[in-house]
């Protein structure tokens, strides 16, 4: 991680294009706020424009549009272009744009001009676009589904982020931050993590990445609330239907009666903890009480 930070410091200053690539979760929409707050831009304004979410208005919200350019149009409308002058435009899931909203991009990043619906005047705009995408954009163009020139210029300074399940070492640092956060929020004491608890986070497989893992953290903020020290039976995972099945593994009645010990006999916690199903950890715990 501290690769991708000494990046963003050296990207951050320049007026350059941004491309941030990453798997959902991994804090894309993060680091953008970051880039933003270390760019020559950051007294200016930071507009975010979540691409799927502008639906069939995506044009006008882009470039807005001029009185009188459509029916209901009563009065100038800036769009999100507009609104990011002097700033930094942020557009996710950009690799989802259409044909046309790319061509309005490739114009932006060429000229810095703007033109909105109703009117034949380009207007300039100074605006430090920083774009995200959760897949390799160079896979949409060679679909025929991405324009390859606006590819290499949002393509100029690309930082990629790494799925948490490849920097399982930041994974304590980045838990117990979220916990701080948490907590100053909710007003409650900082807890700290168990040993146990640590080792059972850094084997997790976190498909929702950081998403995920704050997630987690604020459940067992509150499901540890009045304790200090926050334990396996406290952490609660959402269902992952890619990870590897727990069926037939084998687990020794030490291992069974510890993990009860530790959930304070909560039989949904101690499976939690070991990774497997309530019915799991109930017939076993049967095994090993006989």
């Amino acid at each position: 991680m501290r690769a991708l930070y000494q990046q963003c410091e050296l990207f951050a200053p320049t007026s350059y294009p941004i491309l941030l690539i990453g798997e959902t979760g991994t804090g894309k929409t993060w680091l953008a706020k970051a880039i933003h707050g270390l760019s020559k831009v950051k007294h200016g304004p930071r507009v975010e424009c979540a691409i799927p979410h502008l639906g069939n208005l995506a044009l006008d919200q882009l470039v807005g549009h001029c009185k009188g350019a459509f029916t209901g149009a009563s009065e100038r409308y800036r769009g999100r272009i507009e609104q990011a002058t002097g700033g930094s435009l942020f557009l996710d899931e950009v690799g989802l744009a259409s044909p046309k909203v790319q061509a309005i991009l490739l114009t932006l990043v060429e000229a810095q001009t703007v033109t909105p619906l109703g009117s034949e005047r380009e207007i300039p705009v100074r605006v430090r676009v920083i774009a995200a995408t959760n897949e390799p954009l160079a896979k949409r163009v060679r679909q025929g589904r991405f324009r390859e020139d606006l590819y290499y210029r949002l393509g100029v300074l690309p930082l990629i982020l790494p799925p948490l399940r490849k920097r399982r070492a930041d994974i304590p640092l980045l838990a117990s931050h979220f916990l701080a956060t948490e907590a100053a929020s909710e007003q409650l004491p900082v807890p700290v993590l168990s040993p146990e608890a640590i080792r059972r986070l850094r084997g997790a497989r976190w498909p929702g990445n950081l998403r995920e893992l704050r997630t987690v953290m604020i459940r067992a903020l509150l499901r540890a609330r009045g304790r200090g020290v926050i334990e396996v039976g406290d952490l609660q995972f959402d269902p992952d239907p890619e990870a590897p099945k727990a069926k037939g593994r084998k687990f020794s009645p030490e291992i069974v009666r510890t993990a009860l010990k530790r959930a304070g006999n909560n039989k949904s916690r101690a499976a939690a903890e070991l990774g497997c199903s309530r019915k799991t950890i109930q017939r076993k715990t049967l095994l090993a009480v006989e």
